[in-house]
């Protein structure tokens, strides 16, 4: 893990998977239906399970997710996998925080959560878990107030102070579907969201890959989700989504999400 937390740190969630490649940790030589995420962007929806302090809540948005491999011996372990998934939000706010700051945000902290799958392949029904997770978490101290720069007139460079802030994702009971034809590109599981010490308990549903569907005036297009090339469109490929899953355009996140929840077992 030290060499995922040195490097995982300096990025956003879209080059999570990159990173864990860089970084000479992942597992996507493996032939076959190995446990493992695909590797990248998902787009996920999350719904409301329980929210008893009535937390301010996420519909969801774009998560980072990447597989990798102990090693042994010198060699990557494959019967030892793990993931780790990362909010694309979490590390926008980070970055920017950090270069208002000019300093690292609480580096004891990770921007991902990681954990281990439980086996090497998938189960009977074609299911790989991950049931616990060290959490992602970042306290983000109170980012001062920019004056005007008075040498640039004509310009405004100033900008309001930021109040302190804090962010904990923890998430659990993670099952992705895993077979020759998807290969980890679905998941399903619970997150815990803390902002700012209120926390409220999300059911979630992953789609890999996370896909833009909104036109130009904000509005949900379902077609944009399809696999299938459409031409009025401008899809030549189609969207990347495999075709065994059924989908539709999330009018909120304006992102591809299946049409109906997976089963969990």
């Amino acid at each position: 893990m030290s060499t995922i937390k040195r490097t995982l740190g300096r990025f956003g969630a879209a080059s999570l998977a990159t990173t864990m490649a860089m970084a000479g940790l992942s597992g996507c030589e493996q032939q076959g239906a190995s446990c493992a995420t695909a590797h990248g962007a998902f787009t996920v929806k999350l719904t409301v399970r329980s929210n008893p302090d009535s937390c301010p809540e996420s519909p969801g948005g774009v998560y980072g997710l990447a597989t990798y491999n102990y090693e042994k011996d010198g060699r990557p372990d494959f019967d030892r996998t793990s993931m780790a998934i990362q909010a694309e939000e979490l590390g926008i706010v980070v970055g920017d925080a950090e270069g208002r700051l000019g300093e690292a945000v609480d580096p004891g902290n990770n921007l991902y959560a990681a954990g281990d799958f439980t086996a090497s392949e998938p189960n009977g029904k074609g299911v790989c878990e991950v049931p616990t997770l060290t959490p992602a978490a970042k306290s983000i101290p109170v980012q001062p107030a920019i004056p005007d720069d008075p040498e640039t007139p004509d310009e405004d460079e100033s900008l309001p102070e930021v109040p302190a802030m804090s962010f904990e994702y923890a998430w659990s009971g993670l099952k992705f579907l895993v077979s020759e034809a998807n290969q980890g590109t679905r998941f399903t599981g619970t997150l815990d969201l803390t902002v700012d010490g209120c926390t409220a308990q999300y059911d979630a549903v992953g789609l890999y890959p996370a896909v833009f569907c909104g036109d130009e005036d904000g509005n949900p297009v379902d077609g944009l989700c399809s696999a299938e090339p459409i031409a009025e469109l401008g899809m030549v490929l189609g969207s990347g989504i495999s075709p065994d899953f059924e989908t539709q355009c999330d009018p909120v996140l304006l992102l591809c999400v299946l049409k109906e929840r997976p089963p969990t077992d």
